[in-house]
């Protein structure tokens, strides 16, 4: 028997390990693969995977919502080469992806000149090159949270000319890069941000908000162009970020009132400080 249908909702895979797709304009067709039913879903459906692993190089070209089963495993799984998801052009804008797994590809998700995109609840591990890359001057206003990154040279690459883009509420651990920001305007907030070898890297990156990230165990920043400045904090009382070294710089600091607040602002270097480091 066929999944059930519901209007606007695409259904795709099945315990037999074939493809099928339902919708508001795709009817009742059997599809061999995810791409087929991507391809035949109407802008503005919504795409469910189920459980079981994948080995697809998936193309998006217009709004769709791709929802897999994460707690059950809809997993994709690369040969270490190409892209899990492209999300190519205006077209994509608007899109959502959540709750699947990524491992050994190249790149997990490329967002290329896509905006007002969300990625959420996914985990992305294992990848050569990045788990997400954000790429040029359209792909802006997208949300990265509550996503998973592990054993990938770089988590989040944010490129030149992407900005607007919010970055938050993500575990980011044991990588080559936690985020790579060669753009400005971007907001990066509540992430855990762990045993890196380096937390973030950025170059000619600018006017960025930074704060409410926790930086553990990692080389925490590594500015490639000296000169540019961001902002590190939510001011007083809100506070900026948690940072794992800090009493080794800074040991004689005291708590600023009962604020939580360190009273000796974290310098990253001449242009950028973060003037309230949370002291937890």
């Amino acid at each position: 028997s066929s999944p059930a249908v519901a209007d606007g909702v695409v259904y795709v895979g099945s315990y037999d390990n074939r493809v099928y797709a339902f919708g508001n304009v795709v009817r009742a067709e059997d599809y061999l693969t995810i791409q087929e039913a991507i391809n035949a879903a109407t802008p503005g459906a919504t795409i469910i995977i189920s459980p079981g692993a994948y080995r697809e190089s998936l193309f998006i070209d217009k709004t769709l919502t791709i929802l897999g089963q994460k707690g059950s495993g809809t997993e994709f799984i690369g040969g270490g080469y190409g892209t899990a998801f492209t999300y190519s052009g205006p077209g994509a804008s608007g899109s959502i992806l959540a709750q699947v797994v990524i491992t050994n590809y190249a790149q997990g998700i490329l967002i290329d000149n896509s905006a007002q995109c969300k990625i959420y609840d996914n985990i992305m591990y294992s990848m050569g090159d990045s788990g997400i890359i954000l790429k040029g001057s359209n792909a802006a206003n997208n949300q990265i949270y509550s996503n998973i990154f592990q054993n990938t040279n770089i988590a989040i690459n944010v490129t030149q000319s992407s900005t607007s883009n919010t970055i938050h509420s993500n575990t980011i651990s044991l990588n080559n890069i936690g985020l790579y920001l060669k753009s400005g305007g971007n907001t990066i907030h509540s992430n855990s941000i762990s045993q890196n070898q380096v937390g973030i890297k950025m170059s000619y990156s600018s006017g960025n908000f930074i704060y409410w990230n926790n930086f553990i165990n990692n080389i925490q920043v590594n500015i490639e162009t000296y000169g540019y400045a961001n902002v590190w904090d939510d001011g007083y009382p809100s506070g900026g970020n948690y940072w794992g070294d800090y009493k080794n710089k800074y040991p004689s600091a005291k708590e600023f009132g009962d604020s939580g607040i360190w009273d000796t602002p974290y310098v990253v270097d001449d242009y950028n400080v973060d003037n309230y480091p949370l002291m937890y």
